[in-house]
């Protein structure tokens, strides 16, 4: 009888210790603590040798600065083996056609990241980010969309996924709710919608402050030229920003406002007959000016050419839908030398595709 009761205490005992394992593993795997060498060319097994002698070794250690993450522990030989990995980030697919955007699953990720061992003592705990700051609640609009939303600040956690794409969320005005620094990629923003959905994390470089406000809306502000405003053709497809708007003096075409979709936009500048021009990578932020010599593409522009003869600046406007298969295309030219109000010319023809 008293062995049986004490194999249950046994039981319960090492229960316990199992339970108080995994939750402390988990604890570690969840923490933004990670782990750098201490010294180059320590060895990498996928198993600790003391253990099982057919472990692969994974090569050496190259790099004092490379973040790992713990995973596991064992030990062997009286020996504190740490299993680690890199970080392991889940990227979202574009959604093409009707078919929506999934992540990639996890079998096709974790090559990248290996699971390995390597003794305690080899390596020393470091944080991968400072303290999450609250900030107070401010606008904030996107100056491009390479950078997604992550749930993480990139390289801050064992596991990472990508939640929103930030091309979803151009256009508008968004509001950043808190900021961290990470050891490995600088800084990120906590970043909401103006309704409060809650979109996480992104790079800082990916943000530009204060309201969104379109490149047309933000030069009529600023201009004492006159200005038109064309808006091309919809189509039934939502969420397009191209625009082309006119300013003149006197009934001659000074500047032209290209708007394309990506947030960025062409201003061309007439002097003395002859046609500049100008990328402007935001509303507020514009390169320099050049002599427009050859054929320019840039956003949904393209083939643009200075007719001398006409006075007419000629160019192509396309637009090709990242959620469906379809789109138009269509050639606008603009009267640089004219009396009437609207100096745009409206193309003959245009024409549209669906896949």
């Amino acid at each position: 009888m008293k062995s049986k009761w004490m194999g249950i205490i046994l039981l319960g005992v090492f229960t316990g210790l199992l339970i108080g394992l995994s939750v402390s593993e988990s604890a570690k795997a969840s923490t933004t603590d990670g782990y750098v060498f201490k010294t180059t060319g320590v060895k990498k097994y996928s198993f600790p040798r003391a253990l099982n002698s057919n472990s692969r070794y994974l090569g050496k250690a190259k790099s004092r600065h490379t973040i790992y993450f713990y995973v596991k522990q064992v030990k062997a030989r009286g020996t504190v083996y740490f299993g680690l990995r890199r970080a392991t980030n889940q990227t979202l697919y574009r959604q093409l056609g009707s078919v929506p955007g999934r992540p990639i699953p996890y079998s096709a990720t974790k090559r990248k990241a290996k699971l390995f061992y390597v003794p305690q003592s080899t390596v020393r705990r470091i944080h991968t980010q400072g303290k999450v700051q609250r900030v107070t609640r401010s606008p904030y609009y996107l100056v491009n969309t390479k950078h997604n939303f992550w749930t993480f600040a990139p390289g801050t956690q064992v596991a990472n996924r990508e939640i929103h794409f930030a091309d979803n969320y151009n256009h508008q005005t968004l509001y950043v709710t808190g900021r961290v620094k990470t050891r490995q990629h600088g800084i990120y923003y906590r970043v909401e919608t103006a309704r409060g959905k809650h979109l996480s994390w992104i790079y800082a470089k990916a943000l530009h402050v204060g309201k969104y406000q379109t490149q047309v809306h933000f030069f009529n502000a600023r201009t004492k030229l006159d200005k038109a405003e064309w808006i091309g053709w919809n189509q039934g497809i939502t969420n397009v920003a191209i625009r082309v708007a006119t300013y003149s003096q006197s009934g001659v075409v000074k500047q032209i406002l290209v708007q394309n979709d990506n947030n960025t936009a062409v201003l061309f500048t007439v002097i003395s007959g002859k046609v500049w021009f100008q990328k402007v990578s935001t509303a507020h932020l514009t390169d320099a000016m050049k002599p427009l010599s050859a054929k320019l593409s840039y956003g949904n522009l393209s083939k643009v050419k200075l007719n001398a003869r006409s006075q007419r600046l000629n160019f192509d406007l396309s637009y090709i839908s990242k959620d469906e298969l379809g789109g138009w295309s269509t050639t606008i030219g603009v009267k640089l030398s004219q009396t009437n109000e609207n100096p745009i010319v409206m193309p003959d023809r245009t024409f549209s595709w669906e896949a």
